[in-house]
């Protein structure tokens, strides 16, 4: 999905939600790249494992 105008807010979210009724939706800055939240999380269970 990009990021234009029309895919966000809350319109854009009811209706992701009413067509699929069993997705979780999740937040994700539109500044930063998904890759660098993949990234941050993946840094996070490798310290946690290392502990």
């Amino acid at each position: 999905m990009s990021v234009a105008t029309p895919h966000r807010g809350k319109a854009a979210v009811d209706r992701l939600a009413a067509r699929f009724p069993n997705a979780v939706m999740v937040h994700t800055p539109v500044h930063a790249s998904w890759l660098n939240q993949v990234e941050i999380f993946f840094s996070i269970v490798q310290r946690k494992d290392s502990e």
